[in-house]
């Protein structure tokens, strides 16, 4: 069965009935089961901390802003782990302490009490995404990678989606007990999916190996300015996440009369149309000439993106709320060919004698575009109001350079330069 299988009719459920059979269906399971506690988990944080343990809402983004510091400085050393270790069990291990550490949580009543459980969460959970792209490197076919990683993004967004609607029951009567079944139920989801994880890379780690043959060892020049800058530039792409999670709902909040109940709509508009077209569109990523061509892509949507909301606040109501699910759509579309160009250029640039450094590399600066990313989109805005957007869209049309320029110089040994490979089992 194909990775992109086809459907005739949308649904979550739908999208996972139709996941292979085999590794990367599995480890896609893996990362639903994982998402679906993380979408319970982010969607009742930050109200059952203000209203059940009388946090203030500065409390809660110090600990959110200082917890992912430390996750993201955590990212290099974890990742790198995987040249030691079997990343198989690196992967379980993370998961592991995932579902343990969260448990801190039930013991949170006070502020310290929170920073030092969201530090501990932080610190094993920034890294596992590197190490889930590890993984899928280590277990999953050259030809199969992108594929695989696809629909793994649908499986985190059909997770998400599935979390948050079990979430509505614990916003309707947040209370000590909601706090603490939510915390309960997302550790169990951590603790489930090192044990399916475990059980897709049972053996294949070996066996992909062997099938690729012996690596040449590692060279010291494994780092160069090509790959910093392909690094540098799909960092700058992924803003879009902070600009849709962050900078949209502030904005449309306090910059224009829109209902805010909009920002629902437009996360559940998202979600549905990764899930429903991430697979297929991939299938359009096939090397890195395409990879390239989807990052400007991706940098064309946040750009048009950011020059549409900066007009809103001008706009009438009903036109305004229009703007906002335009914007949405392109920022969805932004992500869909951010997420493909960046699969695409890290597996595809990364030199074979070293991929592991590489991707530790190159997912430490997509995650600095998590941690980071926040914080530059709220400050430029708030600084230079509508003129921030413009700030925004240059440092993302000179990440879409960056990409173009580091891809078109980067030779990689055995790998070729701007060919195109078709990743086998999108339909």
């Amino acid at each position: 069965m194909g990775l992109g299988r086809r459907l005739t009719w949308f649904s979550p459920t739908r999208r996972l009935a139709a996941l292979p059979s085999g590794r990367a269906g599995q480890l896609a399971l893996a990362t639903f089961i994982d998402w679906s506690g993380t979408g319970v988990w982010l969607t009742t944080s930050t109200v059952l901390m203000v209203r059940v343990v009388h946090l203030s809402p500065t409390q809660v983004g110090f600990g959110l802003t200082a917890g992912g510091m430390l996750g993201l400085a955590a990212v290099w050393p974890v990742t790198t782990a995987t040249r030691r270790w079997r990343v198989r069990r690196v992967a379980m291990t993370l998961h592991v302490l995932r579902g343990l550490f969260f448990l801190s949580f039930l013991a949170v009543h006070s502020a310290p009490a929170y920073y030092l459980a969201a530090a501990l969460v932080a610190i094993v959970d920034r890294p596992a995404t590197s190490v889930n792209q590890i993984l899928v490197s280590r277990c999953v076919p050259d030809e199969q990678r992108t594929a695989a990683l696809a629909v793994m993004h649908v499986a985190s967004n059909a997770g998400m989606m599935i979390g948050a609607l079990f979430a509505s029951a614990a916003l309707l009567l947040p209370s000590r007990a909601s706090l603490d079944i939510v915390v309960t139920a997302n550790s169990l989801s951590f603790l489930v999916a090192a044990w399916q994880v475990g059980r897709a890379a049972s053996g294949q780690e070996a066996a992909v190996a062997a099938s690729r043959g012996s690596a040449p060892a590692a060279r010291a020049g494994w780092l160069n300015w090509q790959f910093l800058s392909v690094t540098f530039g799909c960092a700058a792409l992924a803003l879009l996440f902070p600009l849709f999670n962050v900078e949209i709902p502030l904005w449309l909040t306090t910059r224009t009369k829109v209902p805010a109940v909009t920002v629902s709509a437009l996360y559940m508009l998202n979600t549905v149309l990764v899930v429903a077209f991430q697979a297929r569109l991939t299938r359009w990523t096939t090397g890195i000439r395409s990879g390239v061509r989807a990052g400007a892509v991706a940098g064309v949507c946040i750009i048009c993106c950011c020059g549409l909301l900066a007009a809103l606040p001008s706009l009438v109501t009903w036109a305004a709320t229009g703007g906002f699910v335009l914007a949405a759509l392109l920022l969805t579309l932004g992500e869909m060919n951010q997420g493909s160009a960046a699969w695409t250029l890290s597996f595809g640039l990364s030199p074979p004698e070293d991929t592991t450094r590489s991707l530790a590399l190159f997912n430490t600066g997509q995650a600095a575009a998590f941690v980071l990313g926040p914080a530059l989109c709220t400050s430029a805005v708030a600084w230079a109001g509508r003129t921030g957007f413009a700030v925004l869209a240059a440092i993302v049309a000179t990440g879409a350079g960056f990409v173009a320029l580091g891809a078109r110089w980067r030779a990689v040994p055995g790998r070729g330069q701007l060919g195109e490979v078709k990743p086998a089992g999108i339909a």
